[in-house]
Parts: C-alpha cells; structure tokens; sequence
C-alpha cells in the first residue's frame, strides 16, 4: 500500500473535505506568517544571511508544522492519507528551499549554481515522487543488486551512490 493507493482509496469520503481544509488553513496561515516576516525585513548586515534562510524557511516548516498538527488531531477520527502526502511534500518544498538558498550564499553566482541548484531540485523532487509512489525500496534494492567484484569485496551501485552524495555534501 502506497500513500497514493491510500489517498485513491479515500478519495470518495467526503470527511477528505477536512483534510483539505486542513491544508488550506495551514497554507493559508503560513503564508501569512511568511509576509509579516518579510515586511519586518533585517535587522542588519551580520544577520543577513540567517534572517534570509529564515524567511525562505517560513513557509513550508510554518505549513508542515501546522499540517502535522492537523494530522495528529484528525487521525484520532478519520484516515488522513491526503495530509499523509502532504507532509513529504512539505518537507522537500524546505529542503529545495534551503539547499539552493546555502548554494546561492556560498558560492558566486554563476551558470553552474544554476544547474546545480536545478539538479538539486529534480532529485528531491524525484525522490518524492519515487517515496509517494512506494517505488523507492524497490529502486533501493535494484541498486543494492548491481554490483561488481573488487579483489574480495562487493561492490554495489548504491554504495557508489552513497559515497558520491557524501562526498558532495562535505565539499558544501
């Protein structure tokens, strides 16, 4: 059973209408919050860059906060698979956020912060599509299965993967 096979299967509930108003809310309030902070603006130069991370940050953890909240209540009464989606989609709307605002603070603008920053995109984008879908154990263990021999050990995609990411995510 997949988040999307959950939410396919409760779409004809009409108590769905309060996980929408849910979303709407939490939306809706963030979006809220998200100006107020914009319009304060910041204090100084020093704290640029965290009140800039801040800001881009307020929205989607201000709407994930607020959602999980929403969940943890309605899910005492109801399935709550619509809010169960919404929450991976929260989190990877921050991720995107913070990820391309550190590469735009760190590094000179340039055409590869461009294309780094949409790579980073699609693949978190991608991987929440693989995660809703429940595709993802099964690409996981696919890359687990390609493998090759080096002297004794066992070498597999995934691992390469891994250590790639890894190695990228240091240099940052």
């Amino acid at each position: 059973p997949t988040l999307l096979n959950d939410l396919w299967n409760h779409l004809h509930d009409l108590r769905v209408l309060w996980e929408l108003a849910v979303i709407a809310t939490a939306i809706a309030l963030a979006w809220w919050a998200s100006r107020r902070m914009d319009a304060q603006g910041s204090p100084d130069d020093t704290a640029h860059f965290t009140v800039g991370g801040l800001q881009r940050l307020q929205f989607p953890l201000t709407a994930l906060i607020l959602v999980l909240i929403g969940r943890a209540v309605l899910k005492q009464w109801q399935p709550v698979s619509l809010l169960n989606i919404a929450v991976p989609l929260l989190t990877a709307l921050a991720v995107v956020r913070v990820v391309v605002y550190v590469l735009r603070r760190v590094f000179a603008p340039g055409s590869w912060v461009r294309s780094s920053e949409r790579v980073i995109s699609w693949s978190v984008w991608i991987g929440l599509a693989l995660y809703v879908t429940g595709l993802a154990p099964q690409l996981i263990q696919f890359l687990d299965e390609l493998a090759f021999t080096v002297g004794d050990s066992r070498v597999t995609v995934l691992v390469i993967l891994n250590g790639t990411l890894a190695v990228l995510a240091t240099l940052l």
